[in-house]
């Protein structure tokens, strides 16, 4: 089986597991295998055992643009997404051995070192001093508050938040599923006040300074600003806010 064979078969395999994803994982996957294709186009490769050996020793050695060798995170990422592509090749009848049992992933530190209750507070107490710094306040409280990840607080919309009964409706989570988490007095109040200072009408529940949705990558430069502006001696990230 030729690259172009390949690439036909990952996008049914894209359009099939699609529908239970998430968009982003949708786009996490696609980025991942499209890693995969370009390597078999380049080495005129077919999908065969030596394939799979040699794209994970190429996996070992990608750099970024910047010329830094991949995180192992990125790594298990290009991989695990192959090992799911390839699985589901076998189990479809495409391929009599299933291919995915030569891939090794990385092992990987899972936790995150959680930040001190102190260091929190401070976070809490001094990191919202920008413009946007009541907006920001209910973001920090609500990543602490609630441990959402960061993709989850990006597509919140107005009508997600019930203040009567104290809680927050996270739409297709992880593995795409609902889930309705309760919220604190402190976060309660912070979101009341995020809402007094904008018309409350549907919609995504943060907003940039423009009026646009508020984005992962935006969130996460926030969250940074903020631990520089809260003197923070450890990195912080939307993750490691999550599991403090």
């Amino acid at each position: 089986m030729n690259a172009a064979g390949v690439a036909e078969l990952v996008e049914m395999y894209l359009e099939e597991k699609g529908l239970a994803w998430t968009e982003a994982s949708a786009r996490s996957a696609r980025g991942a295998l499209e890693y995969f294709l370009k390597y078999l186009g380049q080495s005129e490769g077919s999908l065969l055992r030596e394939s799979i050996l040699g794209y994970a020793a190429h996996v070992e050695r990608l750099r970024t643009r910047q010329g830094r060798p991949f995180s192992p995170y990125s790594k298990a990422w290009l991989l695990r997404r192959l090992q799911g592509f390839l699985r589901f090749l076998h189990q479809r009848g495409h391929m009599v051995l299933d291919l995915a049992a030569l891939i090794r992933l990385p092992k990987l530190k899972h936790l995150p070192r959680p930040l001190p209750e102190g260091e929190v507070m401070k976070l809490l107490e001094s990191g919202p001093g920008s413009l946007n710094a009541v907006r920001d306040r209910a973001l920090l409280e609500l990543l602490y508050g609630t441990g959402l990840r960061a993709s989850e607080v990006a597509r919140l919309e107005v009508q997600d938040v019930c203040f009567s009964e104290r809680v927050v409706l996270v739409r297709q989570g992880k593995r795409g599923k609902d889930r309705v988490v309760p919220m604190g007095e402190h976060l309660s109040a912070a979101l009341q006040e995020h809402l007094q200072g904008r018309a409350r009408h549907p919609g995504r529940l943060f907003l940039t300074q423009a009026g646009r949705p508020l984005g992962r990558a935006t969130l996460t430069s926030m969250l940074r600003r903020a631990a520089r502006r809260a003197g923070l001696s450890l990195p912080v990230s939307p993750h490691r806010l999550r599991h403090s």
